[in-house]
């Protein structure tokens, strides 16, 4: 069975990792530009960022700011439009992971989902990103030994 990327799932690849830091990019098929990262925390920041640009999925809690921002109105139409080729992104490997995060949820201010390696077939279910942090770092420990 041959899946696609949807715009809930990064493909994810990571080269470098030092101090429990992940170097590395992230792939959407809901955007053109990459989303770079060198630690998790940005990794996440960024990703979040992106997912509430394009609405999808969707928070379940509006985030709190001093600033005043312009709020952008849900359209279900937004997530849906490909702006770049499943074909094109799987071209891109990382040197100690490749695979795909897939953001199934926003709830409680923290994501749920999974990851999934090349081929689609899942490695692990995560309710907060704690938890895919930590999955992340025991993967490419296992492949570093």
């Amino acid at each position: 069975m041959i899946r696609k990327l949807s715009a809930n799932m990064f493909w994810t690849c990571i080269d470098d990792m030092d101090n429990d830091s992940m170097h590395g990019t992230l792939y959407s098929t809901a955007d053109e530009e990459d989303i770079v990262f060198h630690d998790f925390n940005q990794m996440v920041l960024k990703a979040d960022a992106f997912m509430d640009k394009i609405a999808f999925p969707q928070a379940f809690q509006n985030k709190r700011s001093f600033v005043e921002e312009e709020h952008q109105i849900y359209n279900a139409q937004i997530h849906t439009n490909e702006k770049r080729k499943h074909d094109e992104i799987i071209q891109h490997h990382g040197k100690l992971f490749t695979g795909i995060i897939m953001v199934d949820t926003r709830q409680y201010s923290n994501w749920q989902g999974c990851v999934m390696n090349e081929q689609f077939e899942m490695l692990y279910e995560f309710h907060d990103v704690i938890e895919l942090m930590k999955q992340l770092l025991n993967i490419m420990q296992k492949k570093e030994s």
